[in-house]
């Protein structure tokens, strides 16, 4: 596609990386969202993993992308879809939470993502391509966190 092409459906460079953005944002919440259907009567170790597992997965499917896109979106106003795409994460995240009968699951969401967020983002922009390693050093940071036994081998 051509840039004249493209300027056809976004006005401006700024619509078309929002628009990058909010499909980043899609694409986390849809996977986010199968990993907690697919946890459904698990137990709340194995559900917390499966959403790791998840988030992970999206941060190594195309991290120069990710990064690239998080740093710009820093610089960016948030449209009102983008907005509600994050507030749709936090509320899976949350419901995923009560579910399972914790407390304070307002903050502990924002908390957990957060964590998830940082470590993934970080460790894949340095190089790391031991996933399976990340995986464990982000299910500890998690799961200490949430109280729970990191020690024990995953699920």
């Amino acid at each position: 596609m051509s840039i004249g092409s493209l300027y056809q459906y976004y006005p401006s460079k700024e619509a078309i990386l929002a628009g990058l953005i909010r499909a980043l944002r899609a694409e986390l919440l849809e996977d986010l969202r199968g990993a907690i259907d697919g946890a459904a009567g698990l137990s709340f170790a194995a559900a917390v993993e499966a959403v790791l597992k998840a988030s992970l997965y999206h941060h190594t499917r195309r991290p120069q992308l990710a990064h690239a896109l998080e740093q710009l979106e820093t610089g960016l106003p948030l449209d009102a879809e983008t907005l509600e795409l994050k507030q749709r994460i936090r509320v899976l995240i949350t419901g995923l939470l009560q579910e399972y009968g914790l407390e304070d699951v307002d903050q502990t969401a924002f908390d957990l993502i957060a964590i998830t967020h940082g470590l993934a983002q970080a460790a894949t922009m340095s190089g790391e391509t031991d996933m399976d390693a990340l995986f464990l050093r982000l299910r500890r940071a998690a799961f200490g966190y949430l109280g729970l036994d990191w020690r024990t081998p995953p699920a």
